[in-house]
């Protein structure tokens, strides 16, 4: 079975976790088309990145269960988002949540950081950095910002769909690698 995320299901998971007090900003494919404001292609999946992982992941994941999805797997996300949990429909829509390892993300924005200690929530300016509203279906929805998408599709070989996002946010948004 091809592996797809419509709209429709997009829209259920991001009610979901409103109604619940999800913490949560779309990414990816999505989170690009957020940023443009309409659907820019089709999306094999949805990638949710969770405020305060460790502690919100739970309440996602009940959420998720309660929508239908099976949990499929704990991993390692992408360069800097170190946690993932997938899962999936009975359509095979795939959904990801996504951690932020902020630590790095400050260092490749260049923040100073202030404390030794580690960081596990973002400062007020290094989330202006990251965090956005964009629209989707004629709604204000929570996003990573242009800059953050593109930190999200690097440091791995990007797939068609990825690319075209890139170009996405360079020709319409203005945004350089």
């Amino acid at each position: 079975m091809r592996r797809k995320a419509t709209l429709r299901a997009v829209v259920l998971v991001i009610d979901a976790f409103e109604a619940e007090g999800v913490p949560f900003w779309l990414a990816g494919g999505w989170g690009v088309d957020a940023l443009l404001g309409r659907q820019t292609r089709q999306h094999r999946d949805l990638d949710v990145v969770i405020g305060d992982f460790e502690r919100n992941e739970p309440k996602a994941r009940r959420v998720l269960l309660f929508l239908g999805f099976d949990h499929v797997k704990t991993d390692k996300g992408g360069v800097w988002m170190p946690s993932r949990s997938s899962f999936e429909d009975e359509a095979g829509c795939l959904v990801e949540l996504l951690d932020i390892d902020w630590e790095y993300l400050r260092g490749v924005l260049a923040f100073d950081s202030e404390h030794g200690s580690k960081l596990t929530a973002p400062s007020e300016e290094l989330a202006d950095e990251v965090f956005t509203v964009g629209t989707m279906n004629g709604r204000d929805v929570p996003c990573l910002t242009a800059a953050a998408q593109l930190l999200f599709h690097m440091g791995f070989p990007l797939e068609a769909a990825g690319q075209a996002d890139i170009s996405l946010l360079r020709s319409e948004l203005g945004i350089a690698m």
